[in-house]
């Protein structure tokens, strides 16, 4: 717990309140484990986290319910869709 809060008194750090806390993992891990998940058009099991950042699969599946309780992902399909996908508009003429 690296800062100190003078209003409440109280030591905190960059997870506190955030999906992070109560880990022990490095905000670096976090930080890539948000990068795979993000990046990945189908979505990503444990074993490839697991793999990719060498950490174990039980961690790895830790960290994935924890980013996906922090990233509102499901899209209310009650409304009129809209979709996209990989296209490039523009460019030269």
């Amino acid at each position: 717990m690296p800062f100190w809060c003078r209003g409440c008194r109280k030591y905190f750090s960059l997870k506190t309140n955030t999906v992070m806390e109560a880990s022990n993992l490095s905000l670096r891990t976090w930080v890539f484990g948000m990068y795979i998940m993000a990046t990945n058009l189908k979505g990503v099991s444990s074993m490839k986290i697991y793999r990719e950042l060498e950490i174990t699969q039980k961690t790895a599946w830790f960290m994935i319910h924890r980013l996906r309780e922090g990233f509102p992902l499901q899209v209310d399909k009650s409304t009129d869709p809209d979709e996209a996908d990989e296209a490039c508009v523009g460019g030269k003429k």
